[in-house]
């Protein structure tokens, strides 16, 4: 390859301006600003472009953005081995370029033009290198004669291809390259903590530590499970415990409300027979008014009665007795007659006839005829014993209302005693009933006959023994046939006659009112007795019914008093009602039951430690059926708060936990992917090792030829004071040695054998490293600079000699190489161009 000319048409400071070159060697010379820097640059950015901008840009290149305008632009004129003539064209600020043939419409772009993103035309390419290796060898840049470790990096896998592959694309070193950049992008060491086979190791571990977490997790859910499913197994048992001891309080509820329903209803039953009972009518007209109370009638039919058991004996009928002398006559005179009332049930003694028989002997033997002597009514009679029995069944009632109201509250006990009780209490009531009745038919039987009877009765009293004992005498004087003396009689018979007679009218005027007021208040009544003693008996057969409805009034309030307080306040309907809800409770409860029962089932095990937490409370003296609900309640919101915390516990776990399959596989994917790059990692480094032992060969071909060229030179450039060199080809490091010295590090010499020594290197470097046919040019930037006048001669001398192989753009600013190139450089296969000092700017 040889450059024709480079035309900066924006480029630094130079604007549309040519350089031509030399095919040997130019020597462009010119003082400091000058440009000669610039030009250098302009002829790099020709031929290689502009750095990829994910790469490291080339800084000679970037420091030259053009001084004004807005266009950054290059060319050059080259010509290959092959004879085509290409004209190199790049835009640098676009990072766009194109190669393109001169002589005829052809593009070789894509035959310099790397594959990867953002790569421009390349010309080292038609040389088989690129633009770092063609930097690194043919382009030296001012005062950077010595290979840095990038620059032997650039070019060891080019110095490796050109001695073991006969300059083929690719060689040992780098495969060796690709393998250790492959191995550390893809497998890495463990120290490299950031690569893929220690980040494996690292996975896996990962991957293991989870696994285990995960079934440590999963052992701790299934635990958790269980106990969640152990607290709402005993939850469901206590639930159906609780609906249990609910449904049975609820059916006996259900029976003590129909109870009290039934017991209401025949209460109710009760009140109406008794209400209607005391509603009913007693004795006479029922639409009469009601005007006289049972105090009252009581009254009017015990005066009579009481009247009837004065009644005082009649007084004595005295005969009408003739005149006769005598004292005894004269006396008997004075004895009015008596006409005596006569009932109607008596036996009344014939008159005496007037004259001598109307003083009839009254003999002992001749039975008198004596009114029977009315039998007052004892104290034990019928109405006492009346007033005895009626409290006795009210007591009774009372006692049977007790019981009943006892055996509804459960005390079984007490109400039996209380039933008892009013058992007795009725016995004791029915027998002084019979009793009364009894006294009533026999006071009826041994009452005083009616008014008539009475009266007739009381006219034929027989008088008293001291009447008769005082008349006796004076009839017996009358009787011829009587031989005793006649007594005289006492003065005070006239006397008790009259007092008798008295006393009697009296008792007659007080019954006669007894009477008027019994019938009066039967009248009231409405009731029509014919006498008296009817309708005495009729007032006290409406008494005795009147006590009958008193006693069902009292009755009918105790049952009133007893069907309220077992209503409530409510109704027979709506106790009713409320057991058949109840009994609709208890049916629910027990439908509950059996569901909290099968769901306790369903936990399995756990169902059977359900009674872990605690069985129902015993009933004991102390307790009672709401306790032991409560107590079961309490059991059952217990045992649900802590199942309703060990879901809630079981689902932050089930959430939180990593699943153990996806651990599996995790792991599994880890372990596969450690051993797919300990494979890999197993197969690059026997890879490499082989690879290895392989370069090693290359570097004993290409350093003795490496070695030779640079010692030849070195030789002469040094006037023989080193003549033997040894090159690194895997670092490039140069050693050297004099006639019969060691080996040195060239590092080790002064600053100009050392730039010598490397310029060298890159002149060997770029005759072994182009393509075969290819001559690689020489863009050298004052590479004399650190040199004395006799080794720039010689230096000078030795690449005029690399000028017959190869093209040498030399820029400078001495003085002493200019004068070289004026007298050396003749004849048209080399060039002298002399710039001058830019104006300012």
């Amino acid at each position: 390859m040889r450059i024709r000319r480079v035309t900066a048409h924006a480029f630094g400071h130079l604007r549309e301006q040519t350089l031509p070159l030399a095919d040997g060697l130019t020597v462009v010379y010119g003082p400091n600003e000058s440009g000669k820097s610039t030009w250098h640059a302009a002829l790099l950015a020709a031929l290689c472009g502009r750095w990829p901008s994910r790469g490291r840009d080339e800084p000679g290149i970037e420091r030259r953005r053009p001084w004004a305008g807005s266009e950054w632009r290059v060319s050059a004129e080259i010509v290959l081995a092959d004879g085509r003539r290409v004209e190199v064209w790049h835009d640098l600020d676009a990072r766009y370029g194109y190669a393109k043939d001169l002589d005829r419409v052809a593009d070789y772009s894509g035959e310099i033009t790397g594959p990867g993103r953002g790569e421009v035309p390349d010309a080292s390419r038609w040389l088989g290198l690129d633009r770092r290796a063609f930097v690194a060898t043919a382009c030296v840049r001012q005062s950077h004669l010595v290979l840095a470790a990038e620059d032997a990096a650039g070019v060891r896998g080019y110095v490796e291809r050109a001695a073991s592959t006969a300059l083929a694309d690719e060689t040992v070193a780098a495969a060796l390259d690709r393998i250790d950049s492959f191995h550390r992008e893809q497998v890495g060491t463990e120290r490299s903590k950031t690569r893929p086979l220690p980040v494996a190791h690292r996975r896996r571990a990962e991957a293991e530590a989870a696994l285990r977490a995960a079934r440590a997790g999963q052992a701790e859910l299934e635990e958790c499970e269980a106990e969640a499913r152990h607290w709402r197994a005993s939850a469901q048992a206590a639930l159906a415990r609780l609906r249990r001891r609910e449904a049975a309080l609820a059916r006996a509820e259900a029976q003590r409300l129909r109870a009290r329903a039934t017991q209401a209803r025949e209460l109710a039953d009760l009140v109406a027979r008794e209400d209607a009972l005391v509603a009913s009518p007693v004795g006479g007209s029922s639409s009469g008014p009601a005007l006289t109370s049972a105090t009252e009638v009581a009254a009017a039919v015990e005066a009579w009665r009481a009247t009837v058991a004065v009644a005082p004996p009649a007084p004595p009928a005295v005969p009408a007795v003739t005149p006769a002398t005598g004292p005894a006559a004269g006396g008997l005179s004075a004895v009015p007659a008596v006409a005596p009332r006569v009932s109607s049930g008596a036996t009344v003694a014939p008159s005496a006839p007037s004259g001598d028989a109307a003083v009839a002997p009254v003999s002992p033997a001749v039975p008198a005829v004596i009114p029977p002597e009315p039998s007052p009514v004892p104290a034990s009679g019928p109405a006492s014993g009346r007033r005895r029995s009626v409290p006795l069944f009210v007591a009774a009632g009372l006692f049977l209302v007790l019981a009943a109201v006892l055996v509804g509250l459960g005390a079984t006990i007490a109400g039996v005693a209380a039933g008892l009780a009013a058992l007795v209490a009725g016995a004791v009531g029915l027998f002084h009933r019979g009793r009364e009745s009894a006294l009533t038919a026999a006071s009826r039987s041994a009452a005083p006959p009616s008014q008539p009877e009475t009266r007739l009765q009381a006219s034929v009293v027989m008088p008293p023994a001291s009447v008769t004992t005082m008349i006796q005498p004076s009839v017996a004087m009358t009787q011829p046939s009587v031989s005793a003396p006649i007594q005289p009689a006492p003065p005070t018979v006239d006397d008790a006659v009259v007092v008798a007679q008295q006393r009697f009218r009296e008792w007659e005027e007080r019954l006669g009112r007894a009477e008027r007021r019994v019938l009066a208040v039967a009248g009231q009544l409405g009731l029509s007795g014919e006498s008296a003693a009817d309708a005495v008996r009729d007032l006290e057969a409406w008494l005795a019914a009147d006590r009958d409805r008193q006693a069902a009034r009292e009755r009918s309030a105790a049952h009133r008093a007893r069907l309220e307080a077992l209503l409530d306040g409510t109704s027979i309907t709506q106790l009713e009602a409320a057991a058949d809800r109840a009994q609709e409770r208890a049916a629910a409860a027990e439908l509950e039951a059996e569901q909290a029962e099968q769901e306790a089932g369903q936990a399995g095990p756990a169902a059977e430690r359900a009674g872990q937490v605690g069985p129902p409370p015993a009933d004991g003296p102390d307790s009672t059926v709401d306790d032991d609900v409560e107590a079961l309640r309490r059991q059952h919101q217990e045992a649900d708060r802590q199942a309703t915390l060990a879901e809630q516990a079981v689902a932050t776990l089930r959430q939180d936990r990593p699943s153990v399959a996806e651990a599996e596989e995790q792991l599994a994917a880890a372990e596969a992917e450690c051993r797919r790059l300990e494979v890999l990692d197993d197969v690059l480094t026997r890879t490499r090792a082989f690879l290895a032992r392989a370069q090693e060969r290359v570097h004993r071909d290409i350093a003795p030829q490496l070695a030779a060229a640079v010692g030849r030179d070195l030789a002469a450039v040094t006037a023989g004071r080193y003549t033997e060199t040894v090159v690194d080809t895997n670092t490039l490091a140069v050693q050297v040695r004099g006639a019969g010295g060691p080996l040195r590090d060239v590092e080790h010499l002064s600053v100009g054998t050392v730039e010598q020594v490397y310029l060298l290197v890159r002149v060997a470097l770029a005759e072994r490293l182009v393509r075969p046919g290819e001559s690689c040019p020489l863009l050298l930037d004052d590479v004399t600079v650190h040199a004395d006048q006799d080794r720039t001669r010689r230096l000078l001398d030795t690449l005029l000699t690399v000028a017959e192989r190869h093209q040498v753009v030399l820029f400078t600013q001495q003085e002493q190489v200019r004068q070289w190139a004026r007298t050396t450089l003749t004849g048209p296969h080399h060039a002298l161009h002399e710039l001058t000092t830019l104006a300012p700017a």
